[in-house]
């Protein structure tokens, strides 16, 4: 008997989610800044999905809005799909946060 993949719930750690769960929330932050590379970097924006805890980094030399949601946008959504949720602490995200939106 086969289960349909789009009802089959999966289980990480005593907590369950279903696969239209993953990357549906994800915790944006900025790292920096840092020591700047030979590549002029100097910031990490880190993603983390709420659900599974998948963590992913992305170098940046600069941290504007619109710096920001390339990278969101290239990094992350073009690979994971478009989350119905993002967090962040930073204030100054609210232009992505609305980009996204």
């Amino acid at each position: 008997m086969s289960t349909c993949q789009s009802t089959e719930t999966r289980y990480i750690g005593l907590r369950s989610f279903s696969p239209s769960e993953r990357f549906g929330h994800i915790h944006v932050d900025i790292v920096g800044s840092l020591p700047t590379t030979t590549d002029d970097y100097k910031y990490l924006l880190t993603i983390i999905d709420r659900c599974t805890g998948w963590p992913e980094a992305f170098p940046m030399k600069d941290i504007s809005a619109d710096s920001v949601a390339k990278v969101i946008l290239e990094g992350w959504i073009a690979r994971y799909g478009c989350p119905s949720k993002l967090t962040s602490d930073q204030e100054n995200n609210s232009k992505v946060i609305s980009f996204i939106n």
